[in-house]
């Protein structure tokens, strides 16, 4: 928002932001590029560990002019950086003269957005006022947004004690993302009376990776068709039924829900893009849509099982022969959610499927978001 524009070259060695001349702080001093500049080093030298780790590919960034400010790239192998750094949060260096950043002042900070802090209840509640003032307000992609004059979050420890605030009336709106207390905490008589609406909003957003992520370091991981069976062995229709109350719904990559996301066999620049990596990569990848297993959510997905056997059971018999469990007479067993056991065969009978990724992964929710409100008000809780 505060920019302008933004310049940048085809391989993404830097970035140059140009803030837009009519930004100010609420004080009514300019927005600078020297604000910038300061923010991004203070946060680096001052701030949490987790921005020198955020920001390690920057090497440097400097203001060539007041209102433009230019970060330069360590090799240019981060490309996704230059939209990193459109996310820093710009603070005012003249405000924070002569504070300390490491030990903050109890008081409200200077900021440059539609709403200012009007008070504050540490560890309880935060309420800001909209500025009548605002210098953004009539840029296009602010035109509509911001209505209301006064807006109060209220902060609970416990995400059961918040529940209950809100059926008694205590703030005004309420995501839930809990899908045990949406399907069970929300019967109440404020919403039997219409004084509350509970709905799910569609949204295009990307869905963000869920799930389970094998540490590959390991040994036992390190083998592809141990993560394959063990994929199988995930009953995530029954785990869905039984324990989420229907309200997951699986991803199939880790740009779900948008137009980045993985299906269909690649082709076209996708194509071109893998090509040089052949030899590198499993030859599913160029023959087989991926699909993760699918089971009946009965608990008891014993194709499944026996595939994720069989996998297995392919590595072993390649690396070691038929194995010392199989000339004891022994057969693998694995367990399903549900505490179902499935037996592999001497000799099982194995479905050809795509190989499984590294991660076993849900989302839920995927393209909603699940929302309890009063009908009317505007105050929230988180």
């Amino acid at each position: 928002m505060l920019a302008a524009s933004i310049e940048m070259p085809e391989d993404r060695s830097w970035v140059a932001f140009n803030l837009r001349p009519e930004a100010r702080w609420h004080d009514g001093v300019p927005v600078t590029a020297a604000d910038v500049v300061w923010t991004f080093n203070t946060l680096v030298e001052k701030g949490a560990p987790f921005y020198r780790a955020y920001y390690g590919d920057v090497a440097e960034v400097t203001a060539t002019s007041e209102r433009r400010v230019l970060f330069v790239f360590k090799g240019g192998v981060n490309r996704e950086l230059p939209l990193i750094l459109g996310q820093l949060t710009v603070l005012p260096k003249h405000w924070w003269e002569g504070k300390d950043f490491a030990n903050p002042p109890f008081e409200p900070p200077l900021g440059s957005g539609p709403y200012r802090v009007a008070g504050f209840e540490s560890g309880r509640s935060v309420t800001y006022e909209r500025v009548e003032d605002y210098w953004g307000r009539d840029v296009p992609a602010m035109r509509g947004r911001w209505n209301a004059d006064t807006i109060r979050y209220e902060y609970f420890r416990d995400r059961d004690i918040a529940t209950e605030a809100f059926k008694a009336g205590a703030f005004d709106l309420r995501a839930e993302n809990s899908s045990k207390r949406w399907a069970t905490a929300f019967q109440f008589p404020g919403l039997s009376a219409g004084m509350a609406i509970k709905e799910e909003v569609q949204h295009e957003n990307v869905a963000g990776m869920q799930g389970f992520v094998f540490n590959t370091r390991r040994p036992v991981f390190q083998d592809r068709k141990v993560r394959e069976a063990i994929g199988y062995a995930f009953d995530f229709e029954w785990t869905n039924k039984v324990l989420m109350y229907d309200a997951y719904t699986r991803t199939d990559s880790y740009f779900d829900n948008s137009d980045l996301g993985s299906s269909g066999l690649p082709e076209g620049a996708e194509l071109a893009l893998l090509e040089p990596f052949r030899d590198r990569l499993p030859p599913e990848v160029f023959t087989s849509a991926f699909t993760v297993p699918k089971t009946d959510g009965s608990g008891n997905p014993r194709q499944n099982l026996r595939a994720g056997l069989g996998a297995a059971a392919r590595r072993r018999l390649a690396g070691q022969g038929r194995g010392d469990a199989e000339r004891r007479g022994r057969r693998p067993v694995v367990r399903n959610p549900a505490g179902l056991a499935g037996h592999g065969a001497d000799r099982p009978a194995v479905r050809r499927q795509p190989a499984a990724s590294s991660a076993c992964r849900h989302r839920c929710g995927r393209s909603t978001r699940r929302s309890i409100r009063t009908a009317s008000g505007i105050s929230t809780s988180t």
